[in-house]
């Protein structure tokens, strides 16, 4: 349900076909992460993933940069990040990370919970 809830609402049908194609939805979760930026200087390629009790973090490559200084653009952009990860992994975990949203709820998790 919710990986239906993604293609509809993230535009993000192609990348998710493609991962869907090579990992099966039944055998792994499929962990999504959006990083909102200045268009400007930002370039971000995330090559692993680490899981702890607050969230799911990707890391990223050495390629990886921001902009140096603060004077960046006010236009916005962003860069996605998905990653399939063996169910086995992420069974036994609650995330306590109250920004974390699953495909299909409404609103942001409130802090308090």
């Amino acid at each position: 349900e919710q990986l239906a809830y993604a293609l509809e609402h993230y535009n993000i049908h192609n990348k998710l076909q493609e991962l869907s194609g090579k990992y099966d939805i039944g055998e792994y979760t499929y962990v999504i992460m959006y990083d909102q930026v200045s268009y400007g200087g930002y370039y971000l390629h995330a090559d692993r993933i680490i899981v702890n009790e607050y969230s799911p973090d990707f890391l990223m490559d050495s390629k990886s940069h921001e902009p140096e200084g603060t004077i960046v653009p006010l236009v916005m952009g962003g860069f996605m990040h998905i990653a399939a990860v063996p169910k086995a992994y992420l069974e036994d975990y609650t995330f306590t990370n109250p920004y974390i949203i699953y495909p299909g709820e409404e609103q942001i998790q409130e802090e308090t919970k």
